[in-house]
């Protein structure tokens, strides 16, 4: 794995999570709302989206790929589905990783 996509990643387990891909050498994209700061500065890159808008998820996804999505902000099946269209063809791999509404 060299490029992974964390949606959330500035709390909890999902902060744990981008620090191990980093410190493996994976090139990260955490994708959030924009409203938590965190502390990975420039070794991240950062996509603003909101889960409930499908819009927003397909415009941020545009022209990006990556090798596996960590889905750590997962609470509904609906938000699910509309991540895994939104990321056809973008992914290799999409891990639900929530443990919000598991």
């Amino acid at each position: 794995m060299k490029t992974a996509l964390i949606l959330g990643g500035t709390q909890f387990v999902g902060k744990r999570l981008v620090q191990l891909l980093i410190d493996k050498g994976v090139r990260v994209t955490i994708a959030t709302r924009g409203k938590t700061d965190d502390a990975f500065g420039n070794l991240v890159s950062r996509l603003i989206i909101e889960r409930e808008d499908n819009e927003s998820l397909v415009e941020a996804f545009e022209g990006e790929k990556w090798d596996v999505v960590f889905d750590q902000t997962c609470y509904s099946p609906l938000e699910a589905l509309g991540s895994a269209k939104a990321l056809e063809g973008k992914i290799a791999k999409y891990v639900i990783t929530s443990s919000q509404a598991v």
